[in-house]
C-alpha cells in the first residue's frame, strides 16, 4: 500500500480548540499481534507528538490493515460531520491504552 497515497485522503493535521493534531503510525507489537501497529490523530507536543492527547485511533495485525482501518475511520468520520474544514468536531480528545487489544471504530463507541 502506498502511504502517501493514503495520506493524501485525509487532513495533514486536524484542529481542535487551538491544538494540533497530526497523523502517527506507530508499530508498537510484534507483525501479526492483533496490536501490532497503531494510527491515531495525536497532539502536537515541543518535541514529537503526545501519546496521551488522541483524537481517535486505531490498531491491526499489519501496516497494510492499520492504514486501511484508519483511512476508512477518517472518511466515516468526515462523513458524520466530526471532521470538516480541517477542524475536530468530535469528541474532546482523550488517552489510549496502547496495550489494550480493543481497537476498532475509534474507541469512541
Amino acid at each position: 500500500m502506498d502511504i502517501g497515497k493514503v495520506f493524501d485522503h485525509i487532513p495533514k493535521y486536524l484542529t481542535y480548540k487551538n491544538e494540533c493534531y497530526s497523523p502517527v503510525i506507530l508499530k508498537w507489537e510484534w507483525d501479526g499481534h492483533s496490536n501490532a501497529y497503531w494510527a491515531f490523530y495525536s497532539k502536537k507536543v515541543v518535541y514529537g507528538y503526545s501519546d496521551r492527547k488522541l483524537l481517535f485511533a486505531v490498531c491491526a495485525s499489519s501496516f497494510d490493515k492499520v492504514v486501511r482501518k484508519f483511512l476508512t475511520l477518517c472518511l466515516d468520520y468526515e462523513s458524520e460531520g466530526w471532521i470538516a474544514n480541517g477542524e475536530w468536531r468530535g469528541p474532546k480528545p482523550h488517552t489510549f491504552n496502547f496495550c489494550n487489544d480493543i481497537c476498532d471504530r475509534g474507541l469512541l463507541e
